[in-house]
């Protein structure tokens, strides 16, 4: 036998099916340890991200490296389909031991997300049909699906592996050089509300010493509820976003919280895509559907000529 028989779409759905399960085994898991822990008096346990990114890490590039299958499978034979595989795997251990990136995680996935978006735009291109513009629609809504997915992957695995955090104890006038950013802190306030208290820090936003935005964050205290709200100042940029938070007031210092956020646009763009390929399936679907009245009038021309053949041959 040769590898064609086994690199074929039921093998990869199969394979896809059980990694997929072996991904939500291991949520599954997660999930339900801090409540059995819980109920059987071994006190409370949280369990982070770290726990699930060490353990969903290999099935995850699995996962992809599958999704690059689907998209080539019926285009390249099982030789280039295992040497693709084979370049993608070699990529990721030459980018995992020289670490261009200073993140094993992204060191490791970077290469199988570009396996599948390599994928994916080659089905797009094999899609286009300069002479339908429905059958192109028809053919490229899918893959637009799946090429959301991967924008929302990579925009995931860089903006959770890449964030850059800290906190700083700051008074009024003080300013705060964190990552390309400046926070300087132009006023402190508090308003008491009929059934609320605030807390909020007014601040100028610089970016390579030139003012970018003017914002707030507040902390508000909620008198019915008995707790307190943070709200949180975003400031959204193309490669990254700025969030700046307020955790705690000690006249006359507040504790100022900050967090850069690279490439979450990817995320949004993905969710884009992925919404417009849903779309256009959907209208391509319903326009292409064959109508019930034209079925019912061929179906009635066919059972005619029937009918005369018959009377024909009687």
């Amino acid at each position: 036998m040769s590898i064609d028989d086994y690199l074929n779409d039921h093998n990869v759905m199969l394979a896809t099916i059980i990694v997929l399960s072996i991904i939500a085994t291991i949520l599954f898991i997660g999930l339900i340890t801090p409540l059995v822990i819980s109920a059987t008096g071994g006190g409370e346990v949280r369990l982070d991200a770290a726990y699930f990114n060490v353990r969903t890490a290999i099935p995850t590039l699995l996962l992809l490296i599958l999704l690059g299958l689907c998209l080539m499978l019926r285009y390249f034979n099982g030789e280039r389909l295992i040497a693709a595989i084979a370049v993608v795997i070699a990529a990721t251990l030459i980018c995992i031991i020289v670490n261009p990136f200073k993140n094993f995680y992204l060191n490791a996935s970077l290469p199988v997300l570009g396996f599948g978006l390599v994928g994916a735009a080659h089905k797009i291109y094999r899609a286009i049909n300069p002479k339908s513009i429905k059958t192109t629609l028809r053919g490229v809504g899918p893959h637009l699906v799946h090429l959301g997915l991967i924008l929302i992957l990579i925009g995931a695995v860089v903006s959770t592996t890449c964030n850059v955090d800290g906190t700083r104890e700051l008074q009024e006038g003080d300013s705060w050089n964190f990552q390309d950013y400046t926070i300087a802190v132009t006023e402190l306030d508090e308003i008491q509300k009929r059934a609320s208290f605030e807390r909020i820090i007014y601040f100028d936003v610089y970016k390579d010493s030139k003012l970018i935005d003017q914002g707030q964050a507040k902390m508000v205290y909620d008198m019915n509820w008995g707790q307190w709200q943070s709200i949180v100042y975003t400031k959204r940029g193309v490669t990254e976003d700025l969030y700046v938070a307020l955790k705690g007031v000690s006249p006359p210092t507040v504790s100022l919280y900050a967090r850069v956020v690279p490439m979450i646009n990817f995320i949004w763009g993905g969710l884009i895509v992925m919404a417009s390929g849903i779309a256009i399936v959907t209208c391509t679907d319903y326009m292409m559907k064959p109508k019930i009245k034209d079925v019912k009038r061929k179906y009635e021309e066919k059972l005619q000529d029937e009918l005369r053949r018959l009377r024909e041959e009687t």
